[in-house]
Order: C-alpha cells, then structure tokens, then sequence
C-alpha cells in the first residue's frame, strides 16, 4: 500500500468520528426517537434504528461517491498527463 493510499484509508476511518458528528450523533438520535411521553419504548427504538440505519447509509453512500469521483478524476489524471512521458520513454529505448 502506497503512501499516499495509507493516508486517505486512515483519513477515512477517522472522519466519522470528528469531533462536531461524534458530539451532536446522540442530540440527533434523541431527536429523531422522540419523546417518553408521547410515544412507546418499541416505537422510539424502532425511530431510532430507522434513523441511525439512514444516517449510516447517507454517511457511506456519500463516501462512496466521493471515493469513485476522486479515483475516476485520478485514474483519468495518470492516463492523460503521464501518457507522453511513458511515450518518451519508449522512444528513449529505441
């Protein structure tokens, strides 16, 4: 694994965890179950599953476009800019 690769992996796994979505994950969870008064335990837990499976899919669904647009416009960067270097250097072998 390169460098580089290590970096954004890391970078990657330490961003759900940041300081303002680690603090305010429990306001948004309390929110989202709602109130003791006016609804059942099974139905506050029903809320709050449903939101935090929304949540994790929002968060790894945007993570995941983000990932395929950064590797497309890196994989077309390679091809375009290095393509007359590798082609100087198979003129140079010849």
């Amino acid at each position: 694994m390169s460098g580089l690769l290590a970096l954004a992996f890391a970078a990657g796994m330490v961003a759900p965890v940041n300081p303002c979505g680690f603090a305010l994950l429990p306001a948004w969870i309390t929110l989202s179950a709602g109130d003791a008064r006016t609804h059942a335990l099974q139905a506050r837990l029903i809320r709050a599953l449903n939101a935090g499976l929304a949540l994790t899919i929002g968060f790894a669904g945007t993570l995941v476009v983000v990932g395929l647009v950064v590797s497309g416009s890196g994989l077309r960067h390679r091809r375009c800019c290095h393509a007359g270097d590798r082609q100087s250097r198979e003129g140079n072998k010849l």
